[in-house]
């Protein structure tokens, strides 16, 4: 399992570190905490940016989830990214 950090994550995809706590306190990004640190197994963020995607497709989104799709596509999210 690779964790990565909400700080690395949010600057991956170029989306705010308190965005991405507020997402997740509000159970639509899938991190969670390790005493006082956040963090996101990356199986659960590949999914989420897959069924983002899905979404896209299927219905409007948001400014900030347009966002996060074309961010995610333009500079690409990569397995091989090393981030413990």
């Amino acid at each position: 399992m690779k964790l990565y950090k909400l700080k690395e994550v949010s600057e991956k995809l170029s989306i705010p570190e308190s965005t991405l706590r507020n997402w997740s306190k509000g159970k639509s990004f899938p991190a969670f905490k390790i005493g006082k640190s956040w963090r996101v197994d990356e199986q659960d963020l590949n999914n989420w940016l897959t069924d983002k995607k899905k979404e896209e497709s299927s219905a409007p989104l948001s400014t900030s989830e347009k966002s996060v799709l074309h961010l995610t596509s333009e500079k690409g999210f990569s397995n091989s990214d090393n981030y413990t």
